[in-house]
C-alpha cells in the first residue's frame, strides 16, 4: 500500500498534492502504513481512505 499511496496522483483529490500536505498528515500516513496492525486513516470532508496492508484484510483483498 505504501507504494500505491506514494505513487498516486493526490493532485487530483481534495487532498491535493502530497508535496503539499501538512507534515501532521504526512505524519499519520506514515505512521499508518508502517503500522503492524490494521489501520485506517479517514481525512477530510469526503472521508478519504488510506489504509495499511494489514487493513486489506479487513477490507477482503488480496
Amino acid at each position: 500500500m505504501a507504494e500505491a499511496i506514494r505513487d498516486a496522483d493526490w493532485s487530483q483529490t481534495p487532498l491535493g498534492p502530497s508535496s503539499q500536505w501538512p507534515a501532521s498528515l504526512r505524519v499519520a500516513v506514515t505512521t499508518a502504513l508502517e503500522s503492524p496492525l490494521p489501520t485506517l486513516l479517514l481525512r477530510g470532508p469526503r472521508l478519504i481512505q488510506i489504509y495499511n496492508d494489514a487493513f486489506q484484510s479487513i477490507l477482503g483483498l488480496p
